[in-house]
């Protein structure tokens, strides 16, 4: 499990090896990329994974980010580069 941005996280899948899941704190949520969250939209075992070990609060407001644009398909601002 590895931080990748402030409130961006990867966490290594348990069944394949070579895959990684994303988590990010985006819009008021946790989201992740993995299957199951993606089928529930309920918090996954990667989420839990993620406030636990990193003790992983949620950010002072919510924010749009590049997790989103790429697992949602559609165009984003990261709102550290908005001007």
């Amino acid at each position: 499990m590895k931080k990748t941005d402030e409130y961006e996280y990867e966490a290594r899948s348990q069944s394949k090896d070579n895959k990684w899941c994303r988590i990010a704190y985006v819009l008021g949520r946790w989201c992740c990329s993995c299957k199951d969250f993606a089928h529930t939209c309920r918090a996954c075992k990667h989420i839990a994974a993620v406030k636990k070990v990193f003790d992983a609060s949620p950010p002072p407001r919510p924010r749009l980010n590049r997790f989103v644009a790429k697992t949602r398909n559609f165009a984003a601002t990261d709102d550290r580069t908005a001007g």
